[in-house]
């Protein structure tokens, strides 16, 4: 048949080139989810985590302008910028900066609603181990953020189709309630 030849090497060519993007970007993805988790335990211990944000920040950016569209709505690549913005997020609360939208940190809005609600997570942590060291302020601060997002959260009615975020309501309303729960027993404790 004419024309199937050259057809045929069009198309290897352009699934060659397919398949070099999709390993580029697995491996760019699972760099970038250590990175983030590098950026979440540095704010938990208290030490900088300036350089792997950094070069979180940068590696993401790059992985997004490589990739097409429809890689960044599901697989390796959506799990990075989740695990990113659930860095952003909570570095953003840690340090009492504004909470970046999607678009300023350049991610998906699926990605950033499934971040926040990871962040709450973390921002749990962080209150508990705030209470513990006795820094009342610091927790009444870090917990008034996590009732801030969970409530918005909360608002949040899509179907899972477009977000499977119904799960993890339920699971940040639980946070959100056992925490207050902490914070007030530990009223009870000074």
């Amino acid at each position: 048949m004419e024309g199937l030849k050259d057809s045929f090497a069009e198309v290897t060519e352009a699934l060659t080139e397919a398949e070099r993007t999709r390993e580029l970007a697995l491996a760019d993805s699972r760099k970038v989810i250590r990175l983030s988790k590098n950026v979440i335990h540095a704010i938990h211990v208290g030490t900088s985590c300036e350089g792997p944000r950094k070069e979180m920040e940068a590696l993401l950016s790059s992985l997004l302008g490589h990739v097409s569209d429809d890689m960044r709505y599901s697989g390796p690549v959506a799990d990075a910028m989740m695990e990113a913005s659930e860095a952003e997020i909570l570095y953003d609360v840690a340090f009492g900066n504004p909470i970046r939208s999607y678009m300023e940190l350049g991610i998906t809005p699926q990605s950033w609603v499934m971040g926040l609600t990871d962040a709450i997570g973390e921002l749990r942590r962080m209150v508990v181990t705030a209470l513990m060291d006795g820094r009342r302020s610091d927790a009444e601060r870090l917990f008034s953020a996590m009732e801030d997002m969970s409530e918005e959260l909360l608002m949040l009615d899509v179907p899972d189709a477009v977000v499977p975020v119904r799960r993890k309501q339920d699971v940040a309303r639980g946070i959100v309630e056992k925490t207050r729960s902490d914070m007030l027993g530990s009223m009870h404790r000074f």
